[in-house]
């Protein structure tokens, strides 16, 4: 190797250091000739204005530090046994990532910092996945100068601060092939030397292999993505920056998902997603920098997607990360409605010697105290209530000396499973246990993921309110999960609509309600209660054991039976009471049936606080999926025709369709939050224990609202109906209806089986047909012994009917109404009267 020849190359690395200081060219890791002279030419041409000037600037430094900028006498420095090698020099400014300078692995650079503040920028680049170290030294004595390792983003990706002149190092950095990397050299406080030149130094490590997929590999896809174990922390990485993990889980109910992403180095900024079942994005986590990566999503059932990325914003570096999911299931909270709740009372009770004790007994329905009471004085001295002064709104005990609550035994289970455990009225008093079963099926757990709230139905929502937040809390503290799940029956409804309404926050802890049957704008029930009493249609042994006063003296300072009154949004679709004198008949509006004192309610401080309780919950949106289940196709009490002349209330059925007890216009108000309606040929108690109505309830808590069997999606009208009103204008207590061969007590509350049902109004009888009746016969007085006989009570301790006194005289007014799809008659109406006198009367009434 000739002298000529290093004199040539020599002038060439001059020239190009030259070139590299004015125009940014940079030296790469590798030292491939072609690579580097390639890039050199395209920097040169692109700043070929600036490069006599920054060639002038570096022979200056060359000047300043070898006392020449002759490339001879360079040559010869060089090729001699020097204290330095030759390095790449730093040419100012290079204070920022565009002005910074290149350098060469193992050759590196040498700069000044002149000043206070000043700082040097040197950038390489990767040619392969693998990993650099970075060393400064030869930092002037009594300075102090500061390393720094930044990515193409400016992140900072390590650095080294040791005090005083001691050298500085990077240990080695993962790097990703062709990423820019920049150094930066800074004196810490106020170091800086004008003349004292420090070197830098990076060390390229290419035999380090790439990181080594871990045993989820391969994960890439959807369509790839592996099984997460749930309630244990998995290790993986990501072995290149383009990489990406997919990982799955599937619960089988709806849950709380909570996945956290940890343990990733600093300057890995890594992030987490969450697809649901249809590969939708319905959560991230995408925090800047290294921090951990957090998602707590409430998902339905089914397969959902977890997906591990590296940010765009991150460095590349050998790392792992441990990411953990869990899944907790969504609990369920199942509320009946009014009368759906067992009651317990501690009340006085008198023993042997006249001396009272105190004790606890079954309030509500105590079914053996109704029979064996006919005059319901238990019921009426624990269940009823008044005024806690002149026009209040709370309400007390009657007797002070009562207290009454919900039975708590099985967590409240018990409460709402079935209305009474006496055989054989069990089977017939089924509330939720149907449910209660097909969700323990499902995988639900009570009282930890199932849980009922049986509550005093008598009192207002409002009240009812703190108790329902308080089982929430209590479920999301068993479960831990995020949210709950409601399944609501009747007024039921409106207490979660209290509850989520009055206390906003509780919206955000409920993931989805299922209402069935609930009147949202209130039902003519509540009125009727009021007004001439209900016996809640409960029935065992065959008789109704309840009276029609006894309901109505309970009702009567409710506040939920008056929150339960039709709405003023209900009245001006629908009234549901028509004023009828001798020349008009025409339906009474909200103001009218509240101020007329022939039909207004007995107690109005209680209706006027209803009524604007009514409002918030028909207005007022909450911000949780709502889904309603509505029976339908049910002849349905819609009110009453007030007739003036005489003061009668007579009842009125409507084909509009309903559950028996809640109009469809009430049970299917149109509402912004509610999401979906389902509907079925049901009735209003039944809706519960409905198989049907079950699997649907079961689905939607999966998530999946398709309309299921024996459901439909819209509702429909009762296309035949008929139904016979008995008004008895006298005191009679016997009257005995024949039809096809049987013969049948009306005012006994017996409720063996019959083709009718009977539906009692103060003075009025309703027979509600199951079929469509040609005759029967109405006859009064008692019935000879030629006569068919009624049906008895196989318990001689219920009352019985008392004969007829045959010299009672009155009136008794038949009408029957009905109606007929297939000849297009509606509501047709025909009238008799039966006249008894001294002896028995009978009437064949003939409807053909």
């Amino acid at each position: 190797m000739n002298q000529t020849w290093w004199k040539s190359w020599v002038s060439l690395v001059l020239s190009l250091s030259c070139i590299v200081a004015g125009v940014g060219q940079a030296w790469m890791f590798n030292t491939t000739p072609t690579a580097s002279a390639e890039e050199a030419v395209s920097q040169s041409q692109a700043s070929s204005s600036v490069s006599t000037d920054h060639q002038q600037k570096a022979a200056e430094e060359h000047l300043k530090l070898y006392g020449t900028a002759d490339s001879d006498e360079l040559f010869a420095r060089f090729s001699a046994s020097s204290s330095k090698k030759l390095g790449t020099y730093e040419v100012e400014p290079n204070d920022t990532k565009a002005k910074a300078d290149w350098i060469q692995t193992e050759k590196g650079g040498y700069g000044r910092i002149q000043k206070s503040g000043d700082l040097d920028y040197w950038k390489i680049k990767a040619p392969s996945n693998g990993k650099i170290k970075i060393q400064l030294s030869q930092i002037p004595n009594g300075q102090n100068y500061d390393l720094y390792l930044y990515d193409s983003e400016q992140r900072e990706l390590a650095k080294s601060v040791k005090s005083g002149s001691a050298d500085e190092g990077i240990e080695p950095v993962t790097t990703e092939k062709n990423q820019w990397y920049y150094l930066v050299v800074k004196g810490a406080g106020n170091s800086s030397h004008k003349s004292g030149y420090y070197h830098v130094n990076a060390s390229y490590l290419p035999t380090a292999p790439d990181t080594q997929p871990d045993p989820f590999e391969s994960n890439n896809t959807f369509d790839t993505a592996k099984p997460f174990p749930l309630n244990s922390p998995q290790v993986a990485n990501l072995h290149q920056k383009s990489d990406v993990d997919y990982y799955k889980i599937s619960p089988t109910l709806s849950s709380t998902i909570d996945l956290t992403l940890t343990d990733f180095p600093t300057g890995i900024d890594l992030d987490l997603y969450l697809y649901d079942p249809n590969k939708k994005l319905v959560a991230k986590s995408e925090n800047a920098g290294s921090k951990d990566e957090k998602i707590s999503y409430n998902g339905d059932a089914g397969t959902h997607y977890l997906k591990v990325a590296m940010s765009s914003r991150s460095a590349y570096k050998t790392h792992t990360y441990k990411l953990s999911a869990q899944v907790q299931t969504l609990p369920v909270i199942l509320i009946p409605g009014i009368g759906g709740s067992r009651l317990l009372a501690k009340a006085p009770m008198q023993v042997h010697g006249g001396q009272e004790v105190m004790v606890t007994m079954e309030a509500w329905p105590n079914l053996g105290g109704m029979i064996l009471n006919p005059n319901d004085t238990n019921h009426r001295r624990l269940l009823t209530l008044k005024p806690k002064s002149a026009n209040s709104v709370k309400m007390v005990p009657t007797d002070d000396r009562v207290t009454v609550y919900p039975e708590a035994d099985e967590g409240g289970f018990k409460a709402i499973a079935y209305l009474s455990y006496m055989a054989p009225a069990k089977e017939a008093s089924e509330q939720y246990q149907s449910m209660i079963a097909h969700l323990e099926r499902m995988g639900y757990q009570k009282n930890k993921t199932l849980f009922a709230l049986p509550y005093d139905w008598r009192f207002s929502a409002t009240d009812n309110a703190v108790f329902l937040k308080n089982k929430i809390d209590q479920a999301l503290q068993q479960s831990q999960a995020k949210q709950v799940q409601i399944v609501v029956h009747s007024m039921g409804g409106l207490l979660v609509r209290e509850t989520l309404l009055g206390s906003v926050s509780y919206q955000k802890k409920t993931k989805r309600i299922i209402y069935m049957g609930t009147p949202f704008l209130g039902s003519p029930y509540a009125y009727r209660a009021i007004k001439f009493g209900h016996n809640f249609n409960i029935s065992a042994y065959g008789y109704e054991p309840l009276s029609n006063e006894t309901g109505r003296l309970i009702a009567q300072y409710a506040p939920a039976v008056y929150e339960l009154l039709p709405s003023k949004n209900y009245v001006k679709k629908q009234s549901y009471l028509t004023l009828v004198t001798a020349k008009s008949k025409r339906a009474l509006n909200y103001d009218e049936i509240n101020s007329d004192p022939r039909v207004k309610v007995s107690y109005r401080p209680l209706a006027k606080s209803a009524g604007l309780k009514q409002e918030k919950w028909e207005t007022k949106q909450i911000y949780v999926p709502q889904y309603r289940i509505i029976g339908d196709s049910r002849l349905t009490f819609t009110g009453y025709e007030f007739h003036e002349a005489n003061n009668h209330f007579e009842p009125v059925f409507g084909n509009q369709g309903g559950d028996d007890t809640v109009p469809i216009h009430s049970a299917s108000f149109k509402m912004k939050d509610i999401i979906k309606d389902y509907y079925i040929q049901e009735g209003h108690s039944l809706l519960p224990r409905n198989p049907y109505v079950i699997q649907q309830v079961a689905h939607l808590l999966l998530g999946i609202t398709d309309v299921q069997k024996g459901m439909r999606t819209s509702a429909e009208n009762v296309k035949n109906y008929h139904y016979t009103i008995i008004t008895v204008n006298d005191e009679m207590t016997n009257l005995v209806l024949t039809h096809r061969g049987e013969s049948y007590s009306l005012n006994s509350r017996e409720t063996t089986p019959k083709p009718f049902q009977i539906d009692r109004h103060d003075n009025v009888i309703v027979i509600l047909w199951k079929d469509n009746p040609e005759s029967f016969e109405l006859q009064t007085a008692p019935i000879t012994q030629s006569s068919p006989t009624p049906k008895k009570s196989p318990l001689s301790s219920l009352p019985q009917e008392q004969p007829h006194d045959t010299n009672t005289t009155g009136t008794i007014t038949i009408q029957h109404v009905f109606a007929n799809a297939d000849t297009n008659q509606q509501e047709q109406k025909r009238q008799w009267q039966l006249v008894p006198g001294a002896e028995p009367k009978k009437l064949q009434v003939t409807l053909n």
